[in-house]
């Protein structure tokens, strides 16, 4: 048999090249990790510069790929994710990757200030039984403060946990339900009216109405200077019926801070119930004088709501009360004008809700109705078709309404009532819609002699809407 002799130095060359190898081919592999590690914090640090926060999420979340371990740099991400996920334009999916993202990097850190980050985009997003457990852990930890302890209130009630929301709401107001006295010197939430209105909103619905009422007066005499508290004390007193009172609070409020988006709305709301009152009770030979000067309270409404759009261009709302405002002073072009700036700062297309329904849909049900009552029917064509173009089912189900409505108009009775008759069940989330659509489905039944159709469509209309008009006058 051959024998074979065994290199020995040929072999211990060759283990000593592999380590050496392998030791240089680790050196270049950490050179290249360090390098792009570096190369993405300079980048994040770009961005931030920039306050392009989602590319400084997007080279962190590389970065701690590469640097696991750095704790600083995932409490860094974390704060990134949050602020991506409290941006208002972005995709679900990018929301929701920057939440897992905070949530990751609160359980691997412990970061009590990321924790309260957290806490908060929970809250905004209506998430409020693990952000109760999230600050259950701050307040344990010795990390909370009055604004947190105020929240923890708000989370309590949010879940439906009433005993523990008194309870928690007491201490924070200084209420000892043994004595029935209040320490103002024992409240701790004494500078947020919220919590006093969350613990007098939950007595009085337990039919408590005196004690809850002390608890606005301690509000009031803790926090005199305070515009939140005044609207607070609004909103009871019409929960009293009291609206002297009511519009004392908010006279009271408005002097406070007469920008406020909730303080001009409510003057808004209050100058149209005037109107209403004063062209109510106009009588007589100069009931037409009486009904004109009415109109001064428009005008006034008007102005709080067309300011209110100015200062809060965000608040999709405004626009809405803006515009009917304007349908009230006879000026439908002003209130298409609104309208439009309304759907101009919220696109059909991208501006999306929770409910996967644009948010300006309301607005531009709105804006059909004004041109169906200027005759402007091709436009109400259009605005269907741009519906329909949306692919969205319930979409297409308002665009079927408002066109079957148009075939109404033209008097194509049997079309537009089996339209009607079919799209009615689709309208969900569109009470209004709903109840007017089964009025004019009776409307075409009336016509074409079908009595006893034309009474089950106003039937169920009103059980849509009790006060439609339409639906009654059939």
């Amino acid at each position: 048999m051959q024998r074979y002799r065994v290199n020995y130095v040929l072999l211990i060359a060759l283990v000593v090249g592999f380590f050496a190898s392998a030791g240089a081919a680790y050196g270049l592999w950490k050179f290249q990790v360090d390098r792009n590690a570096n190369r993405l914090l300079a980048k994040a640090d770009a961005a931030a510069a920039s306050g392009d926060v989602q590319q400084v999420f997007e080279s962190l979340a590389q970065y701690v790929q590469l640097r696991p371990k750095e704790t600083d740099a995932r409490i860094r991400l974390g704060d990134a994710a949050v602020k991506v996920a409290e941006l208002p334009e972005i995709d679900n999916e990018l929301r929701a990757m920057a939440y897992q993202t905070v949530l990751a990097a609160v359980r691997e850190t412990d970061d009590p200030k990321l924790r309260r980050q957290l806490v908060d985009v929970q809250t905004k997003f209506g998430m409020a039984d693990v952000a109760l457990i999230n600050i259950n852990q701050l307040l344990d930890g010795g990390h909370g403060d009055a604004e947190l302890k105020a929240l923890k209130a708000e989370c309590l009630f949010a879940t439906q946990k009433g005993a523990d929301g008194v309870k928690w709401c007491n201490q924070l107001v200084g209420y000892d339900p043994k004595t029935d006295t209040f320490d103002p010197a024992k409240a701790e939430g004494k500078q947020f009216p919220k919590v006093y209105a969350l613990l007098a909103q939950h007595l009085h619905s337990n039919r408590q109405p005196e004690l809850s009422k002390r608890v606005i007066e301690e509000m009031l005499k803790a926090n005199p200077d305070s515009r939140e508290a005044h609207v607070i004390e609004y909103q009871f007193a019409k929960l009293s019926d009291d609206q002297e009172g009511a519009r004392a609070a908010l006279e009271k409020a408005y002097k406070i801070e007469p920008t406020d988006a909730i303080v001009l709305t409510l003057k808004g709301v209050e100058s149209v119930v005037d109107f209403q009152k004063e062209f109510a009770v106009a009588e007589g030979a100069d009931a037409a004088e009486k009904r004109k000067e009415a109109g001064k309270h428009l005008d006034e409404a008007a102005k709080y709501f067309s300011d209110a759009v100015k200062r809060y261009p965000d608040r999709m709302d405004l626009y809405e009360r803006a515009a009917r405002v304007e349908l009230f002073r006879e000026k439908p072009e002003v209130a298409l004008a609104v309208i439009q700036q309304g759907l101009d700062k919220f696109p059909l297309k991208t501006e999306i809700d929770g409910t996967g329904l644009p948010r300006a849909v309301h607005l531009a049900n709105l804006k059909a109705e004004i041109l169906v009552g200027q005759k402007k029917f091709d436009e109400v064509r259009e605005m269907a078709k741009e519906l329909r173009g949306l692919n969205n089912p319930r979409l297409a189900a308002v665009a079927e309404f408002h066109e079957a409505r148009l075939a109404a108009i033209e008097e194509k009775w049997a079309e537009a009532a089996s339209r009607l008759q079919k799209v009615r069940t689709r309208l969900v989330g569109f009470t209004e819609l709903e109840a007017l659509a089964g009025a004019i489905q009776g409307f075409c039944h009336t016509q074409l002699g079908q009595l006893d159709l034309a009474l089950d469509a106003y039937e169920w209309a009103l059980q849509k809407n009790p006060d439609l008009a339409q639906a009654k006058v059939g």
